[in-house]
């Protein structure tokens, strides 16, 4: 059986544990100091999970709140299976946003001196 449909997805973490260790290399550029993201390592160690599929079925939306129901009753379990990948995603989102941050805004403008 194929599935498909459109719609929107709604994933919430809630009673979450996460550790993210970064690495930071300093730089100079036109005489103020930056700061560039060298490592980053970022781990989700417990979490509770809802998720929620909007139109999952396009047909039966009575199957689709079943199919949700199904998923959350399992979602530990399903949450063991793709954390790896969620996980990666969130850290690459994590580095290109600091990224961004860190190479516009001077380490001064970050944490100001006392």
């Amino acid at each position: 059986m194929t599935i498909q449909a459109k719609g929107k997805c709604k994933m919430t973490l809630y009673n979450t544990t996460m550790t993210v260790d970064v690495k930071y290399e300093k730089y100079e550029r036109h005489g103020e100091s930056y700061i560039k993201i060298k490592k980053l390592d970022f781990h989700i160690k417990d979490t509770d999970i809802k998720v929620y599929f909007e139109n999952l079925f396009d047909k039966d939306p009575r199957l689709g709140e079943e199919m949700n129901r199904l998923l959350n009753e399992n979602s530990k379990t399903i949450f063991k299976e793709i954390k790896p990948a969620f996980e990666e995603a969130l850290k690459q989102l994590i580095i290109g946003l600091g990224s961004k941050i860190y190479s516009n805004v001077p380490l001064n403008k970050i944490f100001p001196p006392e």
